[in-house]
């Protein structure tokens, strides 16, 4: 497959003046993915998964006289 990665995006070269015959987005019920699906006249298909990513922030405080501080920041999976 000829795929360019400009950073921000991806271009897919293969599928340039392909016919499409049906477009489906599917929602995986936990809310996690998501697929979409393009199936061409030609009878081959694209699939693009977009899938969330959870991140993590975890802190140490401490609350004195009031006031919030943080004493300690960890890194995700720390």
């Amino acid at each position: 497959m000829n795929v360019a990665d400009k950073g921000n995006f991806v271009e897919i070269h293969e599928v340039v003046n392909k016919v499409i015959q049906c477009l489906r987005v599917f929602n995986d019920p936990k809310g996690t993915a998501r697929e979409i699906e393009i199936e061409f006249a030609d009878g081959t298909e694209l699939s693009i998964e977009i899938q969330a990513q959870t991140e993590i922030t975890t802190r140490l405080c401490s609350t004195q006289d009031g006031d919030f501080r943080i004493i300690q920041e960890y890194a995700n999976g720390q």
